[in-house]
């Protein structure tokens, strides 16, 4: 049995792949691993193709359940937010780990404001923030490895990341300390000399 944090359960966006893995109380991480029972992979196959068929719906049909696209073009990358697969699944009477209800609704989308001309100088802070960002994942590449935390296994370095954070009375998710150390290698490769 799976056992999510919170931070990973409200995250903005999952994939159809996560949420269909979630609901089978499946880790994602571990959706191949050996150790899943073949009952719990049927499962999570089943939860996964009724997902495709609900974002392939007009979002006029009962069933539809919203989407963004991937930027992968891949279908099992479209991007669901956790509270909409929740109320999905349980309009479908599914079965799912208790956990998820605790799952936050999101708040309202404030309306937007009609976007600005676009000038040149936005593309030069992108580019800014991307050098900034590439700088502080390499810094934190460097004085992690100095204090033998192996970034090259992100999984096992964000746990130990987290449980330092939880000494220090700071809250950070496991999955979001994760997707961080996995851009760490092409953060250092731009910053190669």
């Amino acid at each position: 049995m799976a056992r999510f944090d919170l931070d990973y359960l409200n995250r903005i966006e999952w994939s159809l792949f996560e949420a269909s893995c979630v609901l089978a109380d499946i880790d994602p991480e571990d959706a191949g691993d050996s150790a899943n029972d073949e009952a719990s992979l049927r499962l999570r196959k089943h939860h996964y193709a009724n997902l495709k068929s609900a974002t392939d719906l007009s979002p006029t049909d009962a069933g539809h359940l919203p989407f963004k696209e991937s930027r992968t073009g891949y279908i099992k990358d479209r991007r669901v937010r956790p509270w909409d697969v929740l109320q999905w699944a349980i309009a479908r009477d599914d079965k799912f780990p208790d956990e998820l209800h605790d799952i936050r609704k999101p708040a309202p989308v404030p309306a937007t404001v009609e976007a600005a001309p676009a000038d040149t100088s936005a593309s030069d802070e992108r580019a800014l923030a991307t050098k900034e960002r590439n700088t502080l994942l390499t810094i934190i590449g460097l004085l992690a490895g100095e204090a033998k935390v192996d970034w090259q296994r992100p999984t096992k370095a964000a746990e130990t990341i987290v449980s330092l954070a939880d000494q220090a009375n700071v809250s950070l998710g496991v999955r979001t300390v994760e997707e961080h150390l996995k851009r760490i290698p092409e953060a250092m490769r731009t910053r190669m000399k």
